[in-house]
């Protein structure tokens, strides 16, 4: 039913460049909002790895358990990032969705009764990537905040813009997530939503602020 088409190219594989030049368009059915904070989200979670790593070759064999620690932050980072990447597509696809379930005829009642029901489900596929990517930023936030604690001057800046670009894309999806429950009607959703969306925004602002207090008043370094 639905007439959009999914790009040649997953955004994730082209280059910047390209995703930039399609993102500036003027075309309701190219990336937006949620894709560039998808792109955001996959940029700290690759610059978390890269503190995470750098880290780890500072922590001599004496300290296994935190190496451990630091290789699982590591490999939970590269995780975020693949699965941000995926999401700049995702994304797309479901606004497109809702943009096309909103050219559908509604001139007989059935009709009405039909767009309305598909329209639902559009919008809550709408909101999924952006409530996907709030639960990433916390955990960003939080491996963010413990490797701040840990102290490695090397990779200080770099630390700390991992917890400022997170808390800027958790707030971001906020927005986004908003906008789309505005078109759901069904109430016990929209407060289901609200409620995992606001338990994140509050822990996501309490890390940032723990990041944020234990960063700014150390001696910033790092190869940013």
């Amino acid at each position: 039913m639905d007439d959009f088409l999914p790009p040649a190219e997953p955004f994730r594989d082209r280059t910047i460049s390209a995703f930039l030049e399609e993102l500036e368009r003027e075309n309701p059915t190219l990336p937006a909002a949620g894709s560039a904070l998808a792109l955001t989200a996959a940029s700290a979670a690759a610059l978390g790895c890269f503190a995470a790593t750098l880290a780890l070759k500072k922590a001599g064999p004496e300290r296994e358990e935190e190496r451990r620690e630091l290789e699982s932050m590591a490999r939970r980072m590269r995780r975020i990032q693949k699965a941000c990447l995926a999401l700049m597509d995702r994304d797309v696809r479901e606004c497109r969705k809702v943009l096309d379930r909103m050219k559908l005829p509604e001139e007989s009642r059935e009709e009405k009764r039909e767009k309305h029901m598909l329209l639902q489900e559009a919008y809550r596929a709408a909101l999924s990537p952006a409530l996907e990517m709030t639960g990433f930023c916390v955990e960003m936030l939080a491996m963010s905040r413990s490797l701040g604690e840990k102290g490695y001057p090397a990779a200080a800046v770099d630390v700390a813009v991992v917890a400022d670009m997170a808390y800027g894309v958790l707030r971001g999806c906020r927005r986004i997530v908003a906008a789309n429950l505005a078109g759901i009607d069904d109430g016990a959703v929209c407060g289901e939503v609200r409620a995992v969306v606001a338990d994140r925004e509050r822990e996501g602002e309490r890390l940032y602020g723990l990041c944020v207090s234990g960063m700014d008043g150390a001696k910033d370094q790092g190869h940013g």
